[in-house]
């Protein structure tokens, strides 16, 4: 998971309790070196770094082939004075960053692509929908696309 709250903050997150420190990164992603994951998260990121593009890229390269990116970022949020605050994303300007970047491509109504997107207002709608139910979203895309297959997130090489 990609995101711009402290590991602290992650650990008192449920779904995350499991997970080893090293499979959560703040604002970069230069820590993974050259592993790939099935399953990536990035949560609030590119809002807060100066050129998303770039982070965008590394992000993406971060995903194994045939994985899945879940992104969400801010977008009618008001600004946050606490940390640096750039941007705000609608999922349509995540679709074209993404896919500018990298070549990552989302399909409408079915996450058939390699992104999926939270939309920037779920929360306020649904209270129910926390990081935890993001993730475990996630994994069951995961899971229903890779023929319910119960492997965690892991390590894998990335193809060079």
């Amino acid at each position: 998971m990609l995101t711009n709250l402290p590991s602290t903050w992650c650990w008192q997150t449920e779904a995350f309790k499991e997970y080893p420190d090293h499979l959560t990164a703040r604002n970069s992603v230069k820590k993974f070196g050259n592993k790939a994951f099935d399953i990536v998260l990035s949560i609030d990121v590119l809002s807060h770094v100066e050129h998303p593009w770039i982070l965008a890229l590394d992000i993406a390269a971060t995903v194994r082939v045939g994985g899945l990116l879940y992104a969400r970022e801010l977008s009618s949020e008001g600004f946050q004075e606490s940390q640096p605050d750039y941007w705000r994303f609608t999922n349509e300007a995540l679709r074209i960053v993404y896919h500018q970047a990298s070549g990552l491509v989302y399909e409408d109504g079915g996450f058939a692509g390699q992104l999926a997107l939270i939309p920037d207002n779920a929360a306020k709608s649904n209270p129910q929908l926390t990081y935890d139910n993001i993730f475990q979203f996630a994994l069951a895309i995961f899971k229903k696309r890779n023929h319910g297959s119960n492997l965690p997130v892991r390590w894998s090489q990335q193809d060079s």
